[in-house]
């Protein structure tokens, strides 16, 4: 077979040395020091939205300068090629986004679980290059990584046939209409891929070379390995830690005798894990960071036409316990951790579920703040004074802590922005029905 022309450009470390810089001083002045020969090369490539860096199964992918998309064992590709990408068991090679942010995510059955949203500067992909070829880390047919975020939705419906059918005319989308919030983000990949989308929206990846990390047990190397072992502990501190968190709440079951349905265990274990950043959950865009998105609610707005509702469009967005962290929201009728039990009871309604994992939460924070968990030194014992979650739905009562999910937009102002601005003749779509059992997760 012919080799593929690949979109693809090859740098030296004085190439891509002030990029780098501008995100990471401290790995630009590493690798200063190192003064690495022109063999250690860097391989520059753009992505367009929602193009898939890693596709469903798990393999990483390089653009053709025709616009295709080649896994990296495609026999098209050039051999030196394979060998200086190839090296991280065929998932993605070590990189950098220079611009733009990447989400990863897991591939669960009929579920794409967000994991991470990967912001420009922030390094990747160093979980496998440093462990053992049989590792604990998970296959590589588990992960998914777009340029952009995949797991986007809009909350207000956007699945009526007639304006799909509008959107399929001008955007030449073969998407059907959308029936779950997952399929959104197919739609939209296309629309903005048509030319006659306005303006483009691309991420350029810089990926190092195998050479980078052939030498990594050498003394002239030890600082760059240092550099690549400190963060990829850091980004599994979570991970490594977390039979900690489920002991902790079996105590706290065990201590006050708490017996809760699995399916709400889990939900409320979804809450922690999203307070603490560990998983993302989901917020309003606001700017076009993770996706063209003031292009996405033109369409909506003028080619769909889209009925007295904003066009607000959801996205992963990860919390921090740190200062002026932006609120994030889940959901129950668009839950996604990576474990969940079946509900118990199939006939439990979402307003049901609501109050018991309110309930559940309460009893594990207030637990877990008396401080007889001698746990004091870890990020669990800094979420009850620290972070505020608030339940919303449709439906309250006087007895519950439920609040109407129409006051989300007077709480959290980004609901009533469109490209920056605040379109008064249009409503908050509080009919969704991600707002009817909504969680919001905020600093207090």
């Amino acid at each position: 077979m012919d080799e593929l022309e690949l979109n693809l450009k090859s740098a030296t470390w004085e190439e891509v040395r002030d990029d780098i810089k501008k995100h990471d001083a401290e790995l630009s002045k590493i690798i200063d020091a190192l003064s690495p020969s022109k063999d250690c090369k860097f391989y520059i490539t753009p992505y367009s939205y929602g193009d898939e860096i890693i596709n469903k199964n798990g393999i990483f992918q390089i653009p053709t300068k025709q616009g295709l998309f080649v896994p990296i064992d495609h026999p098209g590709i050039p051999p030196f090629i394979k060998d200086q990408l190839g090296y991280n068991f065929s998932s993605n090679p070590v990189g950098i986004s220079l611009d733009k942010s990447l989400e990863l995510y897991i591939n669960m059955d009929s579920k794409l679980i967000p994991f991470a949203c990967i912001k420009p500067g922030k390094l990747f992909g160093t979980w496998k290059i440093l462990d053992d070829e049989i590792s604990h880390c998970p296959p590589t047919f588990a992960w998914g990584m777009t340029a952009g975020a995949r797991n986007i939705f809009s909350l207000a419906k956007i699945s009526e046939s007639i304006s799909h059918r509008r959107i399929v005319a001008k955007y030449e989308t073969r998407a059907d209409k959308p029936e779950t919030f997952m399929d959104h983000g197919e739609i939209f990949r296309d629309i903005a891929a048509h030319p006659n989308f306005p303006g483009h929206w691309e991420s350029r990846l810089v990926f190092f070379s195998k050479e980078w990390f052939e030498k990594l047990e050498d003394t002239a190397w030890h600082e760059f390995h240092r550099y690549l072992l400190k963060k990829s502990w850091k980004s599994t501190e979570f991970w490594r830690n977390r039979f900690i968190w489920d002991l902790t709440f079996t105590r706290i079951r065990n201590k006050k005798n708490i017996r809760p349905s699995p399916h709400v265990d889990d939900i409320v274990k979804y809450l922690f894990d999203i307070s603490v950043g560990a998983i993302p959950g989901f917020s309003p865009a606001v700017d076009e960071e993770f996706s063209p998105v003031f292009g996405l609610q033109d369409a909506y707005l003028n080619d769909y036409q889209l009925k007295e509702h904003l066009p607000i469009m959801m996205q992963p967005s990860q919390f921090s316990l740190g200062n002026n962290s932006e609120p994030v929201y889940a959901s129950l009728q668009h839950l996604l951790p990576i474990n969940l039990s079946l509900k118990n009871n199939i006939r439990a309604s979402a307003i049901d579920i609501l109050c018991q994992t309110e309930s559940l939460l309460r009893k594990y924070l207030d637990e877990i703040q008396t401080g007889n968990l001698n746990i004091g030194t870890t990020p669990l014992s800094k979420i009850p004074e620290s972070v505020e979650f608030e339940f919303f739905h449709n439906q309250t009562d006087q007895f519950s802590k439920i609040k109407e999910n129409v006051e989300i937009p007077r709480l959290d102002s980004r609901f009533l922005l469109v490209k920056g601005k605040t379109l008064s003749d249009r409503t908050f779509p509080f009919r969704s029905s991600f707002v009817q059992g909504c969680i919001k997760v905020s600093l207090k």
